[in-house]
C-alpha cells in the first residue's frame, strides 16, 4: 500500500501542498485528507528512525549495507506505515461521513483534524522519548517509561538540569509545530478544493469500502495471504542487534509490552512449580506456598547488618573487573578483603526490582512491580526485614530524595521496616541537588543513627540506596580535584566510590562496626558498551561481604541473584528462618544459571552460553564468554530448551505466587504455644499418664498453655482426671471395683506421690492459671461437662461422635474438636461440612499423616488445625521428628515434655 500512495509524492514539491487540478476533482476531499496525512505521518515516523541511526550509528559499523538498507526503508517503513493507519483510522471515518451521505465535509474535516493532531503530537512525544529512552536502556521504548512518572515534580527537576533530557524535550516541541503546521496547509488545501458532491450512494460505499480494503492490506503489510500479517518478530532480521531495535517503530513497540506481557511458557502451574523445585532441590512444601522451607540454625549470633545499594552500579564501571579505569579503589578493597561474588547478576533494570527481590527473596517478574500496582502494594511480602524484625531488630531504610518515589514508604513501612528516611527527614541545612540530599548527608545521618541504636542497645538491619551513580548526576567542582578521572562517565562512578569509602572509613571508628557485617551490591547497571538489545552491563553487577571481625576473605565464582543474598547471609551466620522465595545459600548450593529480566524480555545465562527471550518465536543465544552476535539457538536447540525451562519455571512460580497472594507466611511459627498441646498434662519425672498436678504444675513451667486432661466418670457420676481405670489401678495399687467412687479417687496417690484430680480440683487450678486451657479426652458429653468447668470459653474439648459434634457446635465453648473418624461420618464435601459446623481444630493419630496428605492440605488451606497424638509411641516418631518433618501438613501435636526454650536441630 506505501508503494500506491507513494504516487502522490509531487503533491509535496512546494510548501502551500498544491494539489494538480485533475487530481482534485477526481479524488474526494476524505480520500485527499488522508493520504496527504498519512504520507506525511509516515515521513515524522521515518525521521526519527533515521535519527535514531545516526545518534547510534556507532552500533552497526559491522552491519552490511543491505541489512541497513532494510531497516531502513523496508521493514522500518512497514511498521511506520502500520502505525500512522492505526492513528488515522478515527479521522477518517469521522471525515468519510460526509462523503457517504452527501453532507458538507468542513465540520467532519476539523473534527478529524483535530482528533488527529491530538493522536499524532502523542505519536511524537514517544518517537522523542523513544531517542532517551534506547540511550539509556538500549531497547526501544516500553511501559516502564510511566515508571518515572510517580513523583512528577522530581522527574521535571532532572529533566531541566540534565542536557540529555531537555534536547529530547527541544526535539518534540520543534517536531511537533512543523507538523502541525503542514497539516494545516494540508486541511486548508482540500477545504478550498471546489468538488461536485456525489449523489450516488453506491458509487460513495465502493469507494469507501475500497479504501478500507486498501487500509487492511496497508495494517498487514502484504496484498500476500500466504504470509501472515506483520509482527514483532519480523524486526529480527539481521544479525546486527542494533538494526532490529532500529527497525521497529517505538509507539509499535510500547503498545507491544501491553499486549505481550504475559509469561506462559509451562501451560499449568503443576509443570512450573514442579520443575523449580526441582533446580532449587526442595520438596514440595505442602504449605499453600509450594516453595517455603524452614532453614534451622543456632541463632548464636546477631550481627548489625548495614546493606548498602549502589545505585547504577556495573561491573563495567567496578575496576576490579576492568582494571585499567581506577573507577572503584574502595569498592576493590573490600572485595578484597571479604566474600565477593564476581559472577552476580540483578534481577532488572529498575531499582524496585532490585529492592523487591533482595528484600523478599523473589525474580523480577518482568513488567511486575509489585512496590507500586495496586494489586501488589498493599501485600505482605515475607523476607529479610521481618525475619530480622521477629529476632529484635530495628530496621531503617534511607534514601536521598523522595520516600514516595516507587512507593517506597508506604510499601517498605508495610513489610518489615519501622522507619523509612527521605529527604525531608533530613537536617534542614543539607546540601540538595535534583535528586534530594547527597550521598555524604545521607551516610552521616546513617551513622549518627546507628549510633543512637547501639547506645539504646538496640541491633539494627540498616539499608541504603545511593545517588551519585544515577545517570545525570554530575560531580561536584570541588570534589573534581580528589579525582583521578576527569571524563563522563568515568569520574560520576570514582566520585560514588570516593563517598562511600568515606563513610566505610568513619563507620570502622564506631563501637558498633566490630558486630557489624556491610552487604553490598549493585542495585542495577547501566547501558555500557553494548552488544546485545538485552545488555548484559545492566545485570552483572558487584555483591560484597564485608565484616573483617567474622570470617575471611573469599572469591565465589559461580552465578549468583539478589534473591539469594538473604538466604547465603543468614547461612553465613547461621541464622534461622523460613525461606518462602526462590532465593539459595550460594554458599551451600550452586545455581546452574542466572536469570534476569528487562521489562519485556528475559535473559538467562551460565558460563557457556547468554539466552534472550522475547517472544516464543523470537529466541536468541549467543556465546557468553567471547561476546559474539552469531545466533546459536537453531544449532543448540536442546540447550536453550534446558534454559528457556529453568527461566520460566521461576519466573511462572514467581508470578504464581504473587498473583494467590502467597508471599507470606504463616503468622505463627512453629515454636508457637498453641502448637502444642501437654498430653495427660504432660510428663513428670518421666512419668507419662498421670492426669496429676504435678504435671500441670511442670508443665507449666515448661512454657505449655494448652493442657489435656483424660476425663472419665466415678460410679457416683462425678468427673476425674484419669486415662483409663485400669492404668489408674496399677498406679494407685487400688483393689477395690472399678470404677471407683469419688472418694476412693481420691484417697490414693498416684504412683505413692501425684495428686489426683476431681472436676473441684480441675476448676480450681485453671481458676489460678488464667492463660490455661483444657482439652480433653474420653468423655464425649459436651453440654454436661462444659455446664460443670467454669470457664467454657477456655474449654476445647475432643469428640467421637456425629451427635456430639452436633451438640458441642451449638455451645459457647472454645472449640469441638472432632476426631478423624467423625470427620470421616460426615457426608458429601467434608471439608465444607466442618467449615459450617464452626470446626477449627481436628486431631487424628500421626500414624494417619501419609495416607491423608491431600485432605490435610486442603483443611491447611481452610485453616482449619490438625493436631496429632500417638507421638513418642513408634521408633524414632518423637516430638523432634514431629516438628521437622510433619508441621508442614499438620498444625500441632499431643506433646510429652516439649521445651520452648532450646532449638530443634531438623539437620
Amino acid at each position: 500500500m506505501f508503494v500506491l500512495f507513494s504516487k502522490f509524492v509531487p503533491i509535496f514539491q512546494n510548501y502551500s501542498i498544491k494539489m494538480p487540478g485533475r487530481l482534485s476533482s477526481y479524488f474526494p476531499k476524505n480520500i485527499q485528507f488522508f493520504v496527504l496525512s498519512l504520507l506525511l505521518l509516515v515521513f515524522v515516523n521515518y525521521i526519527f528512525r533515521v535519527l535514531l541511526f545516526l545518534l547510534n550509528f556507532d552500533l552497526a559499523d559491522n552491519a552490511t549495507s543491505s541489512d541497513i538498507t532494510y531497516s531502513l526503508f523496508n521493514i522500518g517503513l512497514r511498521f511506520d506505515l502500520y502505525i500512522s493507519l492505526i492513528i488515522l483510522m478515527i479521522p477518517f471515518i469521522i471525515s468519510s461521513i460526509p462523503f457517504l451521505i452527501n453532507k458538507n465535509s468542513r465540520p467532519y474535516l476539523i473534527v478529524s483534524q483535530w482528533i488527529l493532531i491530538i493522536l499524532a503530537t502523542i505519536n511524537i512525544a514517544v518517537l522523542s522519548s523513544d531517542l532517551g529512552f534506547f540511550k539509556y536502556y538500549n531497547a526501544r521504548i516500553t511501559k516502564t517509561i510511566f515508571d518515572w512518572t510517580g513523583e512528577l515534580g522530581v522527574m521535571l527537576k532532572i529533566m531541566a538540569s540534565d542536557t540529555n533530557y531537555l534536547k529530547y524535550t527541544i526535539i518534540f516541541i520543534v517536531v511537533s509545530l512543523v507538523y502541525i503546521f503542514i497539516q494545516y496547509r494540508i486541511l486548508k488545501r482540500v477545504l478550498f478544493v471546489n468538488q461536485k458532491r456525489i449523489n450516488n450512494f453506491k458509487y460513495s460505499l465502493i469507494i469507501f469500502l475500497g479504501m478500507l480494503i486498501l487500509i487492511f492490506f496497508g495494517l498487514r503489510s502484504s496484498f500476500n495471504f500466504s504470509k501472515t500479517p506483520l509482527k514483532f518478530e519480523d524486526a529480527f532480521h539481521s544479525e546486527n542487534l542494533f538494526l532490529n531495535q532500529l527497525s521497529l517503530n517505538p509507539v509499535y513497540n510500547f503498545a507491544h509490552t501491553y499486549s505481550d506481557v504475559d509469561i506462559k511458557h509451562f501451560e499449568s502451574s503443576d509443570e512450573y512449580i514442579q520443575t523449580a523445585l526441582g533446580y532449587l532441590n526442595r520438596k514440595g512444601s505442602p504449605s499453600t506456598n509450594p516453595f517455603e522451607i524452614i532453614v534451622s540454625g543456632s541463632d548464636s549470633l546477631r550481627p548489625n547488618i548495614i546493606l548498602v545499594f549502589l545505585e547504577s552500579m556495573s561491573n563495567a564501571m567496578v575496576s576490579r573487573y576492568n582494571p585499567e579505569r581506577p573507577t572503584t579503589p574502595y569498592l576493590d578493597k573490600l572485595a578484597n578483603e571479604g566474600i565477593v561474588f564476581d559472577n552476580f547478576y540483578s534481577a532488572g533494570v529498575h531499582t524496585h526490582n532490585a529492592i523487591t527481590s533482595t528484600f523478599y527473596g523473589l525474580p523480577a517478574v518482568m513488567n511486575n512491580r509489585p512496590m507500586n500496582e495496586l494489586a501488589t502494594a498493599s501485600m505482605i511480602f515475607y523476607g529479610m526485614p521481618w525475619i530480622l524484625k521477629e529476632k529484635g531488630y530495628f530496621n531503617s531504610f534511607y534514601v536521598t530524595g523522595s520516600k514516595k518515589f516507587d512507593n517506597m514508604n508506604d510499601f517498605l513501612s508495610l513489610n518489615g521496616f519501622d522507619r523509612v528516611i527521605g529527604e525531608k527527614d533530613y537536617p534542614v541545612d543539607s546540601i540538595y541537588n535534583s535528586w534530594g540530599v547527597t550521598d555524604k548527608t545521607m551516610f552521616n545521618t546513617v551513622l549518627s543513627d546507628c549510633d543512637k541504636m547501639y547506645e539504646s542497645d538496640n541491633i539494627f538491619f540498616t539499608s541504603v540506596l545511593t545517588i551519585s551513580a544515577h545517570e545525570g548526576y554530575a560531580v561536584p567542582e570541588e570534589s573534581q580535584s580528589k579525582l583521578i578521572n576527569e571524563e563522563h562517565p568515568f569520574n560520576m562512578y570514582e566520585f560514588s566510590d570516593l563517598l562511600f569509602g568515606e563513610f566505610i572509613e568513619q563507620a570502622k571508628n564506631k563501637e558498633w562496626f566490630d558486630e557489624t557485617i556491610f552487604v553490598i551490591v549493585g542495585d542495577h547497571g547501566q547501558n555500557f558498551s553494548t552488544v546485545y538489545d538485552l545488555n548484559l552491563n545492566y545485570h552483572r553487577v558487584p555483591l560484597v561481604f564485608y565484616a573483617p571481625n567474622y570470617f575471611d576473605h573469599l572469591v565465589y565464582n559461580d552465578p549468583g541473584l539478589q534473591q539469594d543474598i538473604y538466604p547465603t547471609l543468614f547461612g553465613l551466620f547461621d541464622i534461622s528462618y523460613v525461606n518462602n522465595g526462590l532465593g539459595v545459600d550460594l554458599l551451600k548450593q550452586k545455581r546452574e544459571y542466572a536469570y534476569f529480566s528487562a521489562d519485556t524480555k528475559l535473559g538467562i545465562i551460565d558460563d557457556e552460553y547468554f539466552l534472550i527471550y522475547r517472544s516464543p518465536n523470537n529466541i536468541s543465544m549467543f556465546d557468553s564468554e567471547s561476546g559474539s552476535v552469531e545466533d546459536l539457538y537453531s544449532v543448540n536447540i536442546l540447550k536453550a530448551e534446558e534454559m528457556i525451562a529453568y527461566g520460566f519455571s521461576m519466573i511462572q512460580s514467581a508470578k504464581y505466587l504473587i498473583d494467590h497472594k502467597l508471599t507470606n507466611i504463616e503468622a505463627t511459627s512453629r515454636y508457637d504455644i498453641d502448637r502444642y498441646i501437654a498430653h495427660a498434662g504432660g510428663r513428670i519425672d518421666g512419668h507419662m499418664y498421670t492426669n496429676s498436678l504435678e504435671a500441670l504444675n511442670a508443665g507449666y513451667q515448661k512454657g505449655f498453655r494448652l493442657f489435656e486432661l483424660d476425663i472419665l466418670k466415678t460410679s457416683d457420676n462425678h468427673y476425674v482426671a484419669a486415662h483409663d481405670w485400669k492404668m489408674w489401678q496399677q498406679m494407685t495399687g487400688f483393689k477395690g471395683e472399678l470404677p471407683p467412687n469419688k472418694s476412693e479417687f481420691k484417697e490414693y496417690q498416684l504412683l505413692h506421690k501425684y495428686t489426683p484430680l476431681d472436676l473441684d480440683d480441675i476448676n480450681n487450678w485453671f481458676q489460678s492459671h488464667t492463660d490455661a486451657i483444657l482439652v480433653t479426652d474420653k468423655i464425649n458429653e459436651p453440654m454436661n461437662f462444659s455446664n460443670e468447668f467454669i470457664y467454657p470459653d477456655r474449654l476445647m474439648m475432643e469428640i467421637f461422635t456425629l451427635e456430639a459434634l452436633k451438640e458441642a457446635a451449638e455451645l459457647n465453648i472454645k472449640s469441638a474438636i472432632p476426631n478423624l473418624g467423625v470427620v470421616k461420618q460426615l457426608k458429601g464435601d467434608k471439608i465444607k461440612s466442618l467449615v459450617d459446623l464452626g470446626v477449627t481444630e481436628i486431631v487424628m493419630s500421626r500414624r494417619d499423616i501419609e495416607n491423608n496428605i491431600p485432605f490435610l492440605i486442603q483443611l491447611k488451606n481452610r485453616s482449619i488445625k490438625v493436631y496429632v497424638f500417638h507421638v513418642n509411641y513408634d521408633e524414632g516418631k518423637d516430638e523432634s521428628y514431629v516438628f521437622c518433618h510433619d508441621m508442614d501438613y499438620i498444625y500441632g501435636m499431643y506433646a510429652d515434655d516439649f521445651d520452648f526454650s532450646k532449638k530443634v536441630d531438623c539437620n
